[in-house]
């Protein structure tokens, strides 16, 4: 048996999915998750952290926007109380930050992210 993914958008959808359970052999595994961030969402992430970086006189080549996106993303889960995930480096010596990035977002959160990001954006405009 293959990997199968089944998006539950209707009875027939949830049918097939569960018939696929039950015929699942010993060991397999069953993950059930939100749906993603859509490819709308993340075609507006990428412009309000470019619009954002302009705002706040910040350089805008890709690795800076990349950075930014990362500390935007941050100060939104702090905001929020999203609780940071750090782990010690494998060496031992150091605190590092293993928080998903924003591709990792489910769809709710991409959402509530962006809007944070706007109203950011209208606090800087100001």
């Amino acid at each position: 048996m293959t990997a199968r993914t089944f998006v539950l958008v209707h009875h027939e959808a949830r049918r097939r999915a569960m018939s696929a359970v039950a015929d699942a052999p010993e060991g397999y595994t069953v993950k059930v998750s939100p749906p993603g961030r859509t490819l709308s969402q993340n075609s507006m992430v990428h412009p309000v952290v470019e619009t954002l970086a302009r705002l706040l006189e910040r350089p805008t080549d890709k690795e800076n926007l990349r950075q930014l996106r990362y500390l935007l993303l941050e100060q939104w889960m702090h905001e929020t109380d999203r609780p940071p995930q750090f782990q010690r480096s494998f060496d031992g010596m150091r605190w590092v930050s293993v928080n998903k990035g924003t591709s990792d977002l489910d769809k709710p959160d991409c959402s509530e992210f962006i809007e944070w990001m706007l109203a950011k954006e209208a606090e800087v405009t100001t």
